[in-house]
């Protein structure tokens, strides 16, 4: 199993329509964890509240600190796709009980990197804004990938780079800690070259600026027609397959260490898909 985290530098960047943009083309199973200490948006944004939630991360935290969890996690889960393909851990509906997280993020983050059994399974982690109080450092720490997610302009890069510093100062280096990367929300290949260049951070991946498609992940508006094929949609699918090879070539790279197996095969990522 694998941990992506997303992360942003201030207030709707964009992370939440990202991750769950990602999760709907994932190539196998994946659970979306809203990590955010300041609390969830997808049960009241994507699934406009219609969906009863069932249990979530914090009654996970609260069940971890008993005992391991292990494939248990699922139980706290809410399934967003009929065949179970993805799925949701609904973050905090009370922010004022996140410290009931950070006691017991060590034993939930064991929980994630056991939860898969038998199938590929890995986790998107919606973990909101850096430098909020409660900021989920030791998820972070633990992933094997970081994504800072950002628009372009000078004044979301000047937001990041103090950042993005910290996080470089703060987190282990990979092999042993996560690699460090942007997922910059529009711009073009030449844009992500540049910001690659004032951040000294790779690129992984550019989402295309799509206001009517990232409607449908945000506030559970109906896809318009040709919403697979759309711009968003379209850029997703690129951002997953880039991705997937990131983290090839991480487990690659520690498949020679003792105790570490070699990675699976990727499948090839679908053409289209929903979380729904």
């Amino acid at each position: 199993m694998s941990v992506v985290a997303l992360v942003s530098a201030k207030h709707s960047p964009g992370v939440t329509v990202a991750t769950l943009a990602m999760a709907s083309v994932w190539p196998w199973r994946v659970l979306v964890a809203e990590c955010d200490p300041a609390g969830g948006d997808i049960i009241a944004g994507y699934l406009r509240a219609q969906l009863p939630q069932r249990g979530g991360l914090l009654t996970a935290a609260l069940a971890a600190r008993r005992e391991p969890l292990g494939e248990g996690l699922w139980q706290h889960a809410t399934g967003l796709t009929s065949d179970g393909r993805v799925s949701l851990l609904s973050g905090l509906a009370d922010p004022s009980k996140g410290w009931v997280l950070q006691q017991a993020w060590p034993a939930l983050i064991d929980a994630f990197q056991e939860a898969a059994g038998e199938q590929p399974t890995d986790v998107l982690a919606d973990c909101g804004r850096l430098g909020a109080i409660g900021t989920p450092v030791q998820l972070l720490s633990r992933a094997d990938v970081v994504l800072l997610v950002t628009r372009p302009s000078p004044i979301d890069l000047a937001r990041v780079r103090p950042r993005l510093q910290a996080m470089q100062e703060g987190l282990p280096p990979p092999p042993v800690g996560p690699e460090l990367a942007v997922l910059l929300i529009g711009g073009s290949a030449r844009v992500a070259r540049e910001v690659s260049a004032v951040l000294g951070v790779p690129v992984a991946a550019t989402l295309a600026e799509d206001s009517d498609s990232a409607a449908v992940f945000a506030f559970g508006e109906p896809p318009r027609h040709g919403f697979a094929s759309g711009a968003l949609m379209t850029s997703t699918r690129q951002a997953v397959e880039q991705l997937q090879r990131l983290l090839t070539r991480r487990a690659l790279a520690g498949a020679g260490k003792p105790g570490e197996a070699a990675p699976a095969e990727v499948p090839p990522v679908p053409a289209s898909g929903g979380a729904r």
